[in-house]
């Protein structure tokens, strides 16, 4: 083959796509895999952080380099990555188990029919940030989690749907930082 292409930034690519990672000075914490996909996770002595590296079906992901001084937050990133490619590719989503990572990142089933795909907790932590948001003026803050939680609730299916608006809405009310109802809604 030629030379590897470049992107405008200087990326290199090989003849699959994805870049070659490097892990020069990095060690590695741990490595997850769920079918035809793996993350890794390393610890960067240099900079003391954690890098996440990614490959769907074999191929590194260079874009989806993720770094965190947060090993929960590494471990987290690394599973809910490799759980949104099985859900997209149809593959099984196994659950895995990090060592405590800061909050559930496997789909929750129970017994109630239909599908849940987040854990109430998110949406109500989306909520409250979207209100909490709000109150600063940071509309583009508010927007993002308002987004997430509305492309969120078109995954969820039945009962979990209504309960994931309602847990939302709780949320923001928390930001917006009304412990009784706004003045607009107050009785006379």
């Amino acid at each position: 083959m030629g030379e590897p292409l470049k992107d405008a930034k200087g990326h290199g690519s090989d003849e699959r796509g994805g870049t070659k990672p490097s892990a020069k000075g990095m060690r590695l914490v741990k490595t997850y895999t769920q079918g035809p996909h793996s993350a890794k996770v390393y610890k960067n002595p240099e900079w003391g952080e954690n890098v996440v590296q990614t490959f769907r079906n074999g191929v590194y992901q260079s874009k989806n380099d993720y770094h965190t001084d947060d090993l929960s937050d590494a471990h987290a990133t690394a599973q809910s990555q490799l759980n949104r490619w099985s859900s997209q590719d149809g593959t099984a989503a196994a659950a895995l188990s990090s060592g405590g990572p800061k909050s559930a990142t496997v789909p929750i089933h129970d017994s109630t029919p239909g599908v849940k795909m987040n854990p109430l907790s998110a949406y109500s932590e989306a909520g409250e940030k979207a209100g909490r948001a709000r109150s600063q003026g940071d509309e583009a803050t508010t927007r993002f989690h308002s987004d997430w939680a509305k492309r969120a609730f078109g995954l969820e299916s039945g009962d979990h749907k209504t309960q994931a608006r309602a847990a939302f809405e709780s949320g923001y009310k928390t930001g917006r930082g009304y412990s009784t109802p706004p003045r607009n809604q107050r009785m006379a």
